[in-house]
Order: C-alpha cells, then sequence, then structure tokens
C-alpha cells in the first residue's frame, strides 16, 4: 500500500473553500476485490462517500480537497476490512486495537513549490516526496 499526495497551489487559506483546498489524493495498492472506500474523521467515518476507482495499473486513488488541519482515516476495502496506511507519516490509536492513519494538511507538514512543475509538493516526514 502507498499513499500519495497531490496538492495544487493556493493563496488563500484565511477563508477555505472548495476552489482553493489542496486536493489530496489518497492511493490504495493493496487487495480488494470489488470496492474501496477513504473513510476518515473528513467524512464522519462513511464508507459510502469517498469511493476510490481503479486504475488500469490496479493502483485505487481518489482525491480529495481538504482544509488545513489534521485527519485521520483508513481504507474500507469491499465494505468489510478496514486498512490503516502504512505508508502513513503518523498514527493514532483507534480505540479498537489497532491504529489509524494521520495526515495532515498545511504548512507545518513541509509544502515547497516544485519550480519546474509549478505544483506543491507534501513531503512524507520518512523523507519521500509525492508530487502532482
Amino acid at each position: 500500500r502507498q499513499l500519495q499526495l497531490r496538492a495544487t497551489a493556493n493563496t488563500d487559506m484565511s477563508n477555505p473553500t472548495e476552489e482553493n483546498m489542496p486536493c489530496i489524493t489518497f492511493t490504495y495498492s493493496g487487495e480488494a476485490d470489488h470496492s474501496v472506500a477513504l473513510v476518515g474523521c473528513f467524512n464522519s467515518w462513511n464508507g459510502e462517500r469517498d469511493m476510490l476507482t481503479k486504475n488500469p495499473d490496479g493502483k485505487w486513488e481518489v482525491t480529495k480537497a481538504l482544509p488545513p488541519g489534521r485527519y485521520e482515516y483508513k481504507f474500507l476495502v469491499d465494505g468489510e476490512r478496514f486498512v490503516e496506511d502504512t505508508n502513513a507519516a503518523e498514527r493514532d490509536m483507534d480505540g479498537f486495537g489497532g491504529s489509524h492513519s494521520v495526515i495532515t494538511v498545511g504548512n507545518d507538514v513541509g509544502l515547497d513549490l516544485d519550480d519546474t512543475a509549478g505544483k506543491l509538493v507534501v513531503q512524507h516526514d520518512r523523507g519521500v516526496a509525492y508530487s502532482q
């Protein structure tokens, strides 16, 4: 499994709107028979709101606009299994003996402008950069 984060540049985050929030692409590369959903505190852990789409290469993806903040999430695989992102920079206990994956969106996670593409790069605290 791999989480790929893609963020587009925005100028005014004092009043975040859908149009100026960073767009984060979540990618699940594990096994799934028919569906993968992104669930987390940003969608009330609803397994029907943020469905990933399977790409021809077999990876599942969804892009979500998120205002700056800290978010707990998991993947819901085939409507039955909650799977944490093993590449997440941070984890929190989930209260059920496992953990939530955590993503922080905003300047404190090292957003830098990639001059060649004119797009932001989100730097994973394990030293891996994910770009658009």
